[in-house]
C-alpha cells in the first residue's frame, strides 16, 4: 500500500511538472501586445528601404495632399504632407546622371514671385495695361495632376530640384479690364499647358517623366451672346 501511495504521489507531481513546462513553453512563443508591436514597426521600416532595387512605400508612409491647396482648377501641390525626401533621394542619386538635364529652376522675369502684373513697359518705353491681371510664380511643385486626371508624386527636394514658371488669374471669372462695356461679357479666365517633369511611378517607384497640368497664363474672353440677346442689342444700337 504504502509503494502505490508513493507512486501515485511521484506521478502527480510528475504532471504538474509537464504541465508547468507547457505553459512556459506557451509564453515564451507567444507574443504580448506591446512586443509584437516591435517587429511590425522593423517590416515597416526594412520595407521603406529597399526590396532588391526596387523602393517600396509603405501605405503608412505614402504622401498626404492638402487639397486646400491643389485641386483640378489649381492642379500643381506643393504642401504635401509627409513627403519622403530622403527616400525620393535614395532612389535619384542612384541614376542622377541618367536625369541630371531636368533639374534645375526656370527663369522667373521682374521678382515675378511677388509681383501682380497689371503695368509693364515694353522695349520700346511704351506703357501698357493687361487687361486681365495675373501673377507670375516660381513654384516646386511635388505632386501634380497627368494627361489621365491622375495625381503623380514629383521629384522635388533640396538636392533634386525642378522649379517651373507658372502664371494665374488675380482675377479668375471677373469681367476684363475696361472691355467689358464694349463686348457685352467678357471673362478672365485661367488656361494651362502640360509640362513634363520627372516623377515616381506608382508602379515601379522608379523616376521616369511624366506630363503634369499646369497654369499657364491669364486671357480675357468674350462670350458670345445668344440670338435672341445679340438681336436685341443689334436693335438697340441700330434705333441710335
Amino acid at each position: 500500500m504504502a509503494q502505490g501511495a508513493s507512486c501515485s504521489i511521484w506521478l502527480s507531481y510528475g504532471l504538474v511538472l509537464v504541465l508547468l513546462i507547457l505553459c512556459t513553453i506557451t509564453v515564451m512563443i507567444t507574443p504580448t501586445e506591446s512586443s509584437s508591436a516591435i517587429p511590425l514597426i522593423r517590416q515597416r521600416t526594412d520595407a521603406n528601404t529597399t526590396n532588391g532595387s526596387r523602393f517600396v512605400f509603405p501605405s503608412d508612409l505614402e504622401p498626404r495632399i492638402d487639397r486646400t491647396e491643389c485641386t483640378p482648377d489649381y492642379p500643381v501641390c506643393t504642401n504635401v504632407i509627409d513627403y519622403p525626401h530622403d527616400l525620393i533621394n535614395d532612389i535619384v542619386g542612384r541614376q542622377k546622371e541618367r536625369f541630371a538635364e531636368v533639374f534645375g529652376n526656370d527663369i522667373v522675369l521682374n521678382d515675378g514671385d511677388k509681383l501682380v502684373q497689371r503695368f509693364d513697359v515694353d522695349e520700346n518705353g511704351n506703357s501698357f495695361e493687361f487687361i486681365c491681371e495675373s501673377r507670375e510664380r516660381l513654384i516646386h511643385p511635388r505632386s501634380g495632376f497627368n494627361t489621365d486626371n491622375r495625381t503623380i508624386m514629383i521629384i522635388n527636394t533640396k538636392e533634386y530640384m525642378q522649379g517651373v514658371r507658372i502664371e494665374t488669374c488675380s482675377s479668375q471669372g471677373q469681367p476684363c479690364v475696361k472691355l467689358n462695356p464694349l463686348f457685352g461679357k467678357t471673362e478672365c479666365r485661367q488656361l494651362y499647358h502640360y509640362r513634363t517633369l520627372l516623377a515616381i511611378d506608382p508602379q515601379t517607384n522608379q523616376p521616369y517623366k511624366e506630363k503634369f497640368k499646369l497654369p499657364s497664363c491669364c486671357k480675357c474672353v468674350i462670350i458670345t451672346l445668344d440670338g435672341s440677346s445679340y438681336r436685341k442689342k443689334r436693335d438697340t444700337k441700330e434705333g441710335l
